[in-house]
């Protein structure tokens, strides 16, 4: 079938759509039941959408890789 590349993109496209969303939410309610039906592929774009929004709302508080003045300049 000629739509059929089609189809499972969109398909895989919404998975993953869905996948974030309850990456999202994860932090606010338990996902467990929802986790443990999922394949290992969406398992594990599931935890890198985790530490995805981890690692976004560290940046967005200004967490981690700041910069710090020199230990030359702070005794002068």
């Amino acid at each position: 079938d000629p739509e059929l590349p089609e189809v499972l993109e969109r398909v895989f496209m919404e998975r993953a759509q869905m996948l974030a969303d309850a990456a999202q939410r994860s932090h606010a309610q338990d996902v467990a039941d929802f986790v443990s039906q999922l394949d290992e592929t969406e398992k594990q774009l599931f935890a890198e959408y985790q530490v995805t929004l981890t690692a976004m709302a560290k940046w967005q508080a200004r967490e981690g890789n700041k910069l710090h003045q020199a230990r030359v300049y702070q005794h002068i």
